[in-house]
């Protein structure tokens, strides 16, 4: 029985892992189509962070899955015809907190 726990735990990890990878790939997707200047004009003020509540069923049950998502840009220090872009999507699960992040860097010039 203990094989049949831990390929649920590790389903259930890899589930979460998979939704905030989505949620951070579609946001820096979305931000990186706004472009340089556009940017400062997309659904993400500064500072932006936002919850989502995301549902799941299993066998054993329903559970809820917070997710907060981070969006930050700045003007590259040393050059202002670039921006760095970071995405990151935290969640807890059964080990602890969680995150991934997707960076870029976004130049005056697309």
């Amino acid at each position: 029985m203990g094989i049949w726990d831990m390929q649920f735990k590790a389903m259930l990890k890899s589930k979460e892992t998979a939704v905030a990878s989505f949620l951070a790939e579609r946001i820096m997707e979305e931000c990186i189509a706004a472009g340089f200047e556009a940017i400062n004009n997309v659904s993400y003020p500064q500072p932006y962070e936002e919850l989502i509540q995301v549902r799941s069923r299993t066998k054993k049950g329903e559970s809820n899955t917070t997710y907060t998502v981070v969006v930050v840009w700045d003007v590259h220090p040393t050059d202002p015809s670039q921006k760095t872009l970071t995405v990151q999507v935290k969640y807890n699960d059964s080990t602890g907190e969680r995150s991934v992040q997707f960076h870029t860097v976004l130049n005056e010039n697309g």
